[in-house]
């Protein structure tokens, strides 16, 4: 065997540092780029998450959560989600948080995700309910329409209220107006009878928040 040493041109090296460089360059911008996958938009989250960065550095995606949920509504994210993937969330018109009694899902996290000193639903802070398609609204149109206070899990603490009205012809009416009570469980949406929800979560958002 030949021990003739190898001898490096200026152009091969030249091809090796520019190698290494994109090799290099290809690591720092996939390592860098992680945290840029963490999706623009809330997601709605089960009760008592902290706060979302909290949440996705906080959640270990075991799925307990789900598997204690009584009406089996949710969802765990999927891989286009980068950091979120595996993280529990909810579709409100797929399937509300109906606030169960004990919160389960809360007692089934292992790490405070969910954080324990929740222990009533009232007190969840999930998101703020805001009526986000008056147009289509069946009470602003005039109908006897009030699924979205009926059905609401959060009995007798007025979560929506139904405020007359009067459009620029004289037309009475009523809307709905969202409350402080209110913790963006969702219900409201996915009961509501028209095709597209008039009335929707956004998820994280107080009624402070939302009311300024």
């Amino acid at each position: 065997m030949s021990d003739a040493k190898v001898k490096f041109t200026p152009g091969r090296r030249k091809f090796i540092r520019l190698s290494l460089a994109v090799v290099g360059g290809g690591l720092a911008l996939g390592f860098g780029s992680v945290p840029i996958l963490r999706p623009a938009k809330d997601k709605l989250r089960p009760p008592g998450a902290v706060n979302e960065t909290q949440f996705l550095a906080s959640c270990i995606k075991c799925g307990q959560c789900l598997q204690v949920c009584p009406p089996q509504v949710v969802m765990l994210d999927g891989l286009q989600n980068g950091f979120g993937v595996g993280t529990p969330y909810i579709v409100p018109r797929e399937g509300a948080c109906v606030l169960c009694a004990g919160l389960p899902c809360v007692l089934a996290c292992p790490t405070g995700a969910l954080d324990h000193a929740l222990s009533e639903g009232k007190d969840a802070e999930m998101g703020l309910a805001v009526l986000s398609k008056p147009e289509i609204c069946l009470a602003i149109k005039g109908e006897d329409c009030t699924i979205c206070l009926d059905k609401c899990p959060i009995k007798g603490m007025g979560p929506i209220v139904f405020e007359p009205r009067k459009d620029s012809q004289g037309r009475e009416y009523k809307e709905p107006v969202v409350q402080k009570t209110c913790v963006g469980c969702g219900v409201c949406e996915e009961k509501c009878p028209t095709s597209e929800p008039a009335i929707t979560i956004v998820p994280r958002l107080r009624w402070k928040e939302g009311a300024a």
